[in-house]
């Protein structure tokens, strides 16, 4: 594929953060890297073509269980990565509000137990009193 030359301007602080990058996956050089970062960026917009962009705020147990996936290789990307997190973190939720509702549903049954017996107890003083 034929290359067009292309001068860009970029902060000094994101350079240093393209060369860090770069040096980490093995990327020899700049234009390499560059090149890297625009495919990248285009291949992810285009997934983004026929979707709707929602953006969120994770709470930092999510993320730190995503990083786990992938670090894992249980998933191939961030989206697969963060999907399984909170897939996960739902199942729990569920899990710790049934059995929030279960303990509520006891304690609602006591008290109703406990004014009933109360209640009662009214009732039989009363019928006591006036004989």
């Amino acid at each position: 594929m034929a290359m067009e030359r292309v001068d860009v301007r970029v902060e000094s602080e994101i350079l240093e953060e393209l060369e860090d990058v770069a040096q980490l996956y093995g990327i020899n050089n700049r234009s390499e890297a560059i090149r890297e970062a625009i495919y990248d960026y285009i291949e992810d917009k285009k997934e983004m073509w026929n979707s709707e962009v929602v953006k969120v705020s994770i709470p930092r147990a999510l993320i730190i269980k995503a990083r786990k996936y992938i670090k894992m290789g249980e998933v191939e990307d961030l989206n697969q990565a963060v999907f399984a997190s909170l897939t996960i973190w739902c199942k729990e939720q569920k899990q710790y509000y049934l059995h929030e509702r279960d303990k509520l549903d006891d304690i609602a049954k006591e008290m109703e137990q406990s004014a009933v017996v109360e209640r009662d107890g009214r009732r039989r003083a009363k019928r006591f009193g006036r004989r």
